[in-house]
């Protein structure tokens, strides 16, 4: 599964709008967009800050299992 498809699932399990995510994050609603949707890779940065907003680690969003 890719970046994108994770962070959405995360995102919808929490119950979460994208416009939710970027309030939480800081990561801007048109980035978590082309994320979620394969348009764009996000930065490092953005990948700490989306994973914070989603309770979970970095590796997780690159699809390794919750320790």
């Amino acid at each position: 599964m890719t970046i994108g498809k994770i962070i959405k699932k995360k995102r919808t399990a929490l119950d979460l709008s994208q416009r939710e995510l970027a309030q939480r994050s800081g990561v801007s609603v048109a980035m978590i967009n082309y994320i979620e949707n394969e348009q764009r890779s996000p930065t490092a940065a953005s990948l700490v800050k989306l994973a914070k907003a989603l309770h979970c680690s970095v590796g997780e969003l690159f699809g390794e299992k919750a320790s």
